[in-house]
């Protein structure tokens, strides 16, 4: 007998969740009127119902310390009445410890100072090359001087021996033919380090130093990115709805440190079934109401619907709540100023 009321119990309690699923679903669907025969929805119904988040219209923003490190600083979010801080663009809201990108960033600008230097050395390169060329051919005919010098002094020293002694003298012309030889190499040694000096191009000594001129630059500029990357900035005008990170603890492009919501007007993203979608226009007039508090509404107006249906955006997982279904994204702005909060569930009733 306990084993039947057992069975009859669950039995029960089977059929309740069913028909509260059919009822719940039949809800979702969208439809503001009774269903028709066989339990099909009107296929012209006169407002159609959909579930949706208050957002604005870009988005809400993840911010994250690219550069990773320990956080240092956080600014603070809330005014001193407790309301949220507006943060302008560029303004800090989160530090790391930025000690290492600041020494990488001298040493960076140290090595572009010096490439600087040997670059404005490198200009002065072409007048010294006149100089070293004209240099050596001062040598090159100072080597020719020399040879007839020796050769004159030979011929002199050679007459006065035959003049004075008679005979030949194969000593003295050994000594002159050494002398000689030595020039003539001499004068060939000179030679060819003036033909190396024209082989010189001092354009590209000057070339070469100021391409590394250029990449010490791209260091520095590389240098100053990283040290930018060490905080966290607005990336417009806005507040920020949560800080994930804290002080003391290390964070970087891994996880979001702020959650950070543009200043702009805010409105709904709501999700329309698919089986619906060709019913909804922009233009039409809509009532948006708080899930939680049903008293709470606010007229609104279709702003945009997409051109594109997908899988659900958000996934709700909650009892009897399908997520396996097709929906078309849909923009309802408020009619008129209403104090929401990001992400807050509302339903939208759409006036066809």
């Amino acid at each position: 007998m306990r084993a039947l009321l057992w069975i009859l119990a669950i039995a029960l309690l089977v059929g309740t969740l069913v028909g509260a699923r059919l009822v719940y679903e039949n809800n979702q669907t969208g439809t503001g009127s009774e269903s028709k025969a066989e339990g099909r929805a009107d296929p012209n119904p006169d407002y159609v119902f959909c579930l949706g988040f208050i957002d604005v219209e870009n988005g809400t923003l993840d911010l994250v310390a690219e550069q990773p490190g320990t956080v240092v600083e956080i600014a603070p979010t809330r005014t001193a009445d407790g309301t949220d801080r507006l943060f302008k663009k560029g303004e800090t809201i989160l530090r790391v410890d930025d000690r290492v990108a600041k020494a990488n960033l001298s040493k960076a600008q140290a090595a572009h100072k010096d490439a600087e230097i040997k670059l404005e050395g490198a200009k002065r390169l072409p007048e010294k090359h006149a100089l070293d060329v004209k240099l050596q051919k001062a040598a090159v005919e100072a080597v020719k001087l020399e040879k007839s010098k020796v050769e004159a002094e030979r011929a002199a020293k050679v007459g006065a021996f035959n003049t004075s002694i008679g005979g030949n003298p194969k000593n003295i012309e050994a000594v002159f033919d050494a002398m000689q030889r030595q020039i003539s190499e001499k004068a060939t040694a000179e030679e060819i380090k003036l033909e190396q000096l024209n082989l010189v191009r001092s354009q590209d000594e000057i070339d070469r130093a100021a391409a590394d001129v250029r990449a010490k630059k791209s260091d520095v500029d590389l240098a100053t990115l990283a040290l930018e990357k060490c905080t966290v900035k607005a990336k417009t005008d806005g507040t920020v709805l949560q800080v994930y990170a804290k002080v003391g603890e290390p964070t970087g492009p891994q996880a979001p440190a702020v959650k950070f919501c543009p200043n702009t007007p805010r409105l709904v993203k709501a999700e329309v079934l698919q089986e619906w979608t060709h019913l909804v226009k922009v233009g039409q007039q809509a009532s948006i109401e708080d899930e939680g508090h049903t008293d709470r509404k606010w007229p609104g107006r279709v702003k945009s619907v997409s051109d594109f249906i997908g899988p659900k955006v958000t996934k709700i997982i909650e009892p009897f709540m399908t997520n396996d279904v097709r929906t078309m994204e849909c923009v309802v702005e408020f009619a008129e100023p209403a104090k929401v909060i990001i992400g807050q569930r509302v339903r939208i009733k759409i006036k066809l």
